[in-house]
């Protein structure tokens, strides 16, 4: 999905939702259940009428972390789908006054907790292998169909690639799917 013009500027039809920073969490057996406000709260007032995403690490595998993200998860889906082997291996996870770290075998996430600093970095033995922070996540809502949409960016270097994420009948390894460009938003990015 496209949602903007360029860079920085967002298309008319969708009002964007984007995480600022971590709220709460919870530990749900080997979940780790995130919910991050998309405006800086500041007092009891500032959290009426904005989104709140929902963002759950959990683990199916030694050394994988499976993150799913959600706003308001409606009523059942009724597809079908394919089983996923899941092998519950033991998961860790720390708390201090600065982040929320989840740890499944080598790999960990920490969660940053501090006031507008929403982001979640994923480290594996040599460092860290990606990131999500400003504006890489989001929940898009097109103002003319209703429609809603999941966004997740990761941060990936120059020559990695992204393998897989269940598109159908088009090449194996994802690193975008646009191929026409033009630049109505010449911004400084």
């Amino acid at each position: 999905m496209k949602f903007t013009n360029g860079f920085w500027l967002i298309r008319p039809e969708y009002i964007p939702s984007y995480p600022v920073e971590y709220s709460m969490h919870e530990v749900n057996g080997s979940s780790l259940v995130l919910y991050a406000s998309t405006k800086h709260i500041s007092n009891r007032g500032d959290m009426l009428n904005i989104p709140v995403i929902t963002v759950t690490l959990s683990s199916p595998l030694h050394d994988v972390i499976k993150v799913s993200i959600c706003h308001f998860k409606g009523a059942p889906n009724n597809k079908t789908f394919f089983g996923i082997y899941s092998e519950k291996p033991t998961v860790e996870i720390y708390e201090n006054d600065q982040n929320i770290t989840y740890i499944s075998g080598n790999i960990k996430a920490e969660i940053c907790k501090e006031a507008n600093q929403w982001g979640i970095r994923f480290l594996g033995p040599q460092g860290e292998l990606t990131n999500t922070g400003f504006r890489n996540m989001g929940y898009m809502n097109n103002r003319t169909t209703g429609e809603a949409f999941i966004l997740e960016q990761l941060a990936i270097d120059v020559g990695e690639y992204i393998y897989g994420l269940g598109e159908r009948f088009t090449p194996f390894i994802k690193n975008g799917q646009i191929v026409d460009m033009w630049n109505e938003d010449g911004g400084t990015a």
